[in-house]
This record gives structure tokens, C-alpha cells and sequence, in this order.
């Protein structure tokens, strides 16, 4: 009796174990379970944060690319308006500066050869007959300069010549003979037939570009073949200093007046 009690207790005491190993087993199972679960959670939130991360870099990537196009904009339109600044100073600074215009002699011309319908035509005043006589023409040739570096458009040039002088434009030989502009009102007095009355002739240069010289042909008609008469020749423009220049001209050359005599006696100065 006492050997069946002792195995059925050993048996009793078997099954529990068995009982108590299964259900450690479920245990372990179930923590495997649990455990495999956070594993999972935390690999995909792992691989979220990863793929966030990527995206925020690459975000912050895009975002300092943009920075820099746009900074680089800034300083490609900063030195557009840097250039542009420079060169508004740069014409600021521009000026035309203008030579003291000069009078060269071309040649003679014999009266015989003009007309004298063309010459009244011109206003030249004749005595009464068939031929030209008592007068001397010859041509000279005005140039002016601008040695500045900008344009003198719109350039006041002009020629005084005393009142018994005619004045003509001309061609380089004397052909194409034209009425000059009508005298500007003056005050200047020259030497001619003694001191007279001067008439001061000006005309517009349209375009006169840095060191292009500006030339003008022009007869004059002399009184006298045996006198100098004093010409004045001058530019003005409203950006630089007037000039001028003064001549002693007759039938057979123009040379320099002599320093010292007054080109401007009893006158005042001449403006645009």
C-alpha cells in the first residue's frame, strides 16, 4: 500500500512539473512574443527616424543650395549695380575740353573768278560796273578740336572778322560759295581799317565726338591788299571753357596776333 502511495505522489509530483514547464514555456513564449513585438516597433521606428533624418537632410540640403543660388543672385546684382554706378560716375566725371581753334591759310583767290550775280546774290556789296575789282579774296580753313573725353554737341563755333571783311563759306578752293550764318549781336571792336566795328558769325557743330577736328572752309573778301585785318576765332559749349584765338590775316597769310594787344577791346564776352 505504502509503494502505491509513493508512486502516485512521484506521479503527482511529475505531472506538476510537467504542468509547471508547459507553462513556463508559455511564458517564455509569450515574452518571446513581446519581445519580438518591440524588437518590430522599434526597427520600424527606427527606420522612420533613419528615413526622417535622410529627408530632413536632405531637406536642409535643397534649403542651403537654395541659400546659395540666392546669395549668389545677390552678388551677381550687386555687382550689376556696382558696374552700373561705376559707369553713371565714370560719365559724371566726362567732360569735353576744348583746343583754342586755329586759321590756316589755303590760298588766294582772283576776284576775276567770281561772279558778280553770285556775289550780290551773297549780299556782297560792288560798285556799279561789268568786272570785280577792289576786292581780295582768299580761303582759310577753321579748325576745331575737342580733346576731352566726351562729346561737345551742340558746339557754338564762330569767326568774328571786322565789319569791312565779307565772310563766305566755302569749299576747300573757294567753289561752293553759301551766306554764313548771320552776325551774332557784339560789341567787339577789331582792327581792320583802323579800329572797327567787328561782326562775330557763329554756327552749330550737331556732333562733335572727342578728337574728331571740326573744319570749316571760308572766304574772305578783303578791302585791301596791302593791310592785316584781326579775326577772332572761338568755340563755346555750356560743359568747358570758352576758347579763342586771335589772327592777323591778309591777301597773303594768317599768322598769330601778337601777345599782348587786347582781342576784346571795348567788348563783352561772348555766350551760347
Amino acid at each position: 500500500m505504502s509503494n502505491n502511495l509513493d508512486v502516485a505522489a512521484i506521479e503527482v509530483a511529475r505531472d506538476w512539473l510537467d504542468y509547471v514547464e508547459a507553462v513556463g514555456a508559455l511564458g517564455s513564449l509569450a515574452l518571446a512574443v513581446v519581445a519580438s513585438a518591440f524588437a518590430w516597433r522599434s526597427s520600424r521606428d527606427s527606420g522612420r527616424s533613419a528615413r526622417a533624418a535622410e529627408q530632413t537632410a536632405k531637406a536642409a540640403e535643397e534649403e542651403a543650395s537654395l541659400s546659395r543660388q540666392m546669395v549668389g543672385r545677390l552678388e551677381e546684382q550687386l555687382k550689376i549695380e556696382q558696374a552700373e554706378q561705376d559707369h553713371r560716375e565714370r560719365e559724371r566725371r566726362r567732360r569735353p575740353l576744348l583746343e583754342p581753334p586755329s586759321l590756316t591759310y589755303m590760298t588766294d583767290f582772283s576776284a576775276d573768278e567770281l561772279s558778280v550775280g553770285v556775289l550780290m546774290d551773297l549780299g556782297v556789296e560792288l560798285e556799279l560796273g561789268s568786272s570785280v575789282s577792289g576786292i581780295f579774296p582768299i580761303v582759310v580753313r577753321a579748325e576745331f578740336v575737342n580733346k576731352g573725353d566726351k562729346a561737345a554737341d551742340q558746339l557754338l563755333a564762330s569767326i568774328a572778322v571786322p565789319a569791312s571783311v565779307v565772310l563766305l563759306l566755302c569749299g576747300p578752293r573757294g567753289e561752293h560759295l553759301q551766306q554764313i550764318a548771320p552776325p551774332l549781336v557784339d560789341s567787339m571792336i577789331l582792327r581792320g581799317d583802323g579800329e572797327e566795328q567787328a561782326r562775330r558769325h557763329g554756327w552749330r557743330v550737331e556732333h562733335m565726338p572727342p578728337h574728331q577736328p571740326e573744319v570749316a572752309h571760308l572766304m574772305m573778301i578783303l578791302p585791301s591788299q596791302q593791310q592785316e585785318y584781326e579775326v577772332v576765332v572761338g568755340a563755346e559749349h555750356p560743359d568747358t571753357e570758352a576758347v579763342q584765338n586771335r589772327f592777323l590775316v591778309s591777301c597773303e597769310a594768317v599768322r598769330p596776333a601778337p601777345d599782348g594787344a587786347d582781342p576784346m577791346r571795348g567788348a563783352r564776352q561772348p555766350t551760347i
